[in-house]
């Protein structure tokens, strides 16, 4: 297990969070739900996660707003 040490705007702090390695998607969405709760927007806790998994975003997953 990893740390992942960052500096979160927000909390105007360092913080060290295990991150889980791997490449699935259940380590994924553990990493991002970890994130979400230290405070990350959505948008960056799922840069970060997948980062760590060393995958990027899909071109195709970006949803038009109305």
């Amino acid at each position: 297990m990893d740390l992942l040490l960052v500096m979160n705007p927000n909390l105007k702090k360092r913080i060290q969070m295990p991150l889980k390695k791997g490449k699935g998607q259940q380590a994924i969405s553990n990493n991002i739900r970890k994130l979400r709760k230290e405070g990350y927007p959505i948008k960056q806790a799922t840069a970060i996660a997948l980062d760590m998994a060393g995958k990027k975003k899909k071109p195709g997953s970006k949803r038009k707003k109305k």
